[in-house]
C-alpha cells in the first residue's frame, strides 16, 4: 500500500516543482525545485518496477489505483491549490510552494514512518527510511527558506 499511495504523491511534488522554472526567479526555490524533482523520479519509477514485479495495480497521477482507491492526505493539494500555485508568480509562488512542500513532506514522512512500522520487505523499508531522513532535512531548509520570503 505505501508504493502504491507514493507514487501519486511523489508525482504531485514533481508537478508542484516543475512550476518553478516558469513561476520563480528565486534561485534557492529553483535549485529545490530541482533537486525534489531529481530525488523522486527515480523513487517512483523504483516503486513502478515493484508493482509490475508483484502485478499490483499501479496509482496513477490522479489518485486512483486500477481498483479505485482513493489516495491522498493531508499533505496533498487539492486542484484549487494546485490552480492557485500554477498562477502565483515570484514572492507568491514561493511562499506557496515552500508551504505546500513542506505540508506534502510531512505527509510523505507520516507514510513513511507507518510503512516502517508494519513492514517486512527489506527495499521498502530502506525507502520508507531514506524518504524519512530525506524529507525531514528538507523540511528544516524550506522552513528556513519560508522565513526569508
Amino acid at each position: 500500500m505505501f508504493v502504491q499511495m507514493m507514487i501519486p504523491h511523489h508525482e504531485q511534488a514533481i508537478a508542484m516543482s516543475t512550476m518553478a522554472k516558469n513561476n520563480t526567479k528565486n534561485v534557492q526555490v529553483l535549485a529545490l525545485a530541482r533537486d525534489i524533482s531529481a530525488a523522486q523520479r527515480p523513487e517512483i519509477d523504483l516503486m513502478q518496477q515493484w508493482l509490475m514485479d508483484q502485478v499490483l495495480p499501479s496509482m496513477s497521477h490522479s489518485g486512483h489505483s486500477d481498483m479505485n482507491h482513493s489516495v491522498g492526505g493531508a499533505g496533498m493539494l487539492n486542484q484549487s491549490e494546485m490552480t492557485a500555485l500554477s498562477k502565483a508568480r515570484n514572492d507568491s509562488f514561493d511562499r506557496l510552494y515552500l508551504r505546500g512542500m513542506i505540508g506534502h513532506h510531512e505527509e510523505a514522512i507520516d507514510m513513511a514512518q507507518d510503512a516502517v512500522r508494519g513492514g517486512t520487505n527489506t527495499q521498502i523499508l530502506q525507502l520508507a527510511r531514506e524518504i524519512i531522513t530525506s524529507q525531514t532535512t528538507e523540511i528544516d531548509k524550506m522552513k528556513s527558506m519560508l522565513a526569508k520570503v
